[in-house]
């Protein structure tokens, strides 16, 4: 089983996946950008979001063969925005786990990473934005864990278990 970890900015996905060492698991963002050479911020400033969100659908079906028949995958913040990818995750038989942080949290937490273009907009369009992810994460979701590490399950085979 492929287990998809979704969440807003700041959610804790990147995080998520050093929790559990023993599973394959890919970084969708961390994955791009290895294969860009680049930062996805500097790639997003330079060629614009459709081109940056073809790539990410592009990247997806690469990271998901990568990892095999099991193990996690976490996906950037937008990656569900995407009909094309959710799918191609549901096809794929991929389970999708939401972090679910709030607005205020997420905002602290990514607070002043430069290489976060959305961060360019302001309070009142990330909220917007958060409001409309959090719809489609909701929709997607097969369980849902709050952004929280201390309550994350303590091992793979547990986490496996929810679902």
């Amino acid at each position: 089983m492929i287990i998809a970890i979704c969440g807003f900015m700041g959610a804790g996905k990147t995080s998520f996946l050093k929790m559990y060492p023993e599973a394959n698991s890919v970084d969708l963002d961390k994955f791009m950008s290895e294969q860009l050479n680049q930062e996805l911020g500097d790639f997003i400033r330079e060629s614009g979001w459709e081109k940056f969100r073809e790539f990410e659908s592009k990247s997806l079906s690469l990271a998901l063969d990568s990892i095999g028949e099991e193990g996690l995958l976490s996906l950037g913040g937008g990656s569900l925005d995407s009909l094309e990818n959710r799918e191609l995750l549901s096809k794929r038989g991929v389970k999708i786990l939401h972090l679910a942080v709030t607005f205020e949290e997420a905002m602290k937490r990514i607070k002043g990473d430069e290489n976060r273009p959305q961060l360019d907009k302001g309070r009142e369009e990330l909220l917007a934005l958060f409001t409309q992810r959090e719809e489609v994460f909701e929709k997607a979701q097969d369980c849902s864990l709050p952004s929280d590490s201390q309550v994350w399950p303590t091992n793979w085979t547990v986490l496996k278990s929810f679902f």
